[in-house]
């Protein structure tokens, strides 16, 4: 159940163990491997490890290596960052070379949302939304990241439209004012992205770096940066996410 990198990987790698095997991959989304972390279009979505060490077999380094220079760049090193579309086409590929190897049969990929999962005879049975009951004897959990909890800051359940929970929802990418914002978050990779994204768009904003605890909005922050992330952070004085 998914069918981002886990789920798909997982797949691949189980039939290429066994020639008896059947896997199906049950996930509302059209194309195998994606997820959220694969899925996005824009080419400034990069990877944040280099492509010689994005192989999807232990024991073919290479392989992610060799399959990008021939399908995006000829040109691309080892220590080379790529768009994150780029390992989801990737992905992909290797998902329907094993589907076209394996057979159809063997390698199911349903478009469908799973309501429920319940013992049957032995085993187990998936009730999704659109279709019968698919039986099966093991079942893999590969449902990816949930969204991260809301931090307790006083003030984020109003209203306001300027506090948004995942930095890769859509409302937090498309619906801010072009105006100067101010922006936090422990995560670096999601952050830069996040920023990335802006910078694209136009917008102007004076970006925050926090973490290990939250100020409530008010609170004297420190400026790391104006119009780009800054990697680095200052401990002594984080802050939360607040627009201008």
């Amino acid at each position: 159940m998914g069918g981002g990198f886990s789920g798909a990987m997982l797949a691949v790698h189980l039939l290429h163990q066994s020639s008896s095997l059947s896997v199906a991959v049950i996930d509302p989304g059209s194309l195998p491997g994606r997820g959220v972390a694969y899925s996005s279009p824009r080419k400034f979505h990069l990877l944040n490890v280099p492509a010689g060490e994005m192989s999807a077999f232990p024991d073919a380094p290479d392989d992610f290596l060799r399959w990008a220079r021939i399908h995006f760049d000829a040109g691309m090193r080892e220590r080379s960052f790529p768009p994150r579309s780029v390992y989801g086409a990737y992905l992909g590929n290797l998902f329907e070379k094993a589907r076209f190897e394996a057979g159809e049969e063997r390698l199911q990929w349903i478009r469908d949302r799973v309501l429920s999962l319940r013992h049957f005879k032995g085993g187990l049975a998936i009730q999704t939304e659109q279709g019968p009951e698919i039986l099966a004897r093991v079942v893999v959990l590969a449902t990816g990241n949930f969204p991260p909890a809301n931090p307790r800051v006083p003030g984020l359940d109003l209203p306001r439209g300027a506090y948004f929970q995942f930095p890769w929802s859509p409302e937090a990418l498309e619906n801010l004012p072009p105006a100067s914002c101010s922006w936090v978050q422990d995560s670096p990779a999601s952050t830069s992205s996040w920023l990335s994204n802006r910078r694209a768009s136009g917008v102007r904003f004076t970006s925050y770096h926090a973490r290990d605890s939250f100020l409530t909005p008010g609170d004297k922050c420190v400026r790391l940066s104006r119009g780009r992330y800054s990697g680095t952070s200052d401990r002594r004085a984080p802050c939360v996410a607040c627009c201008d």
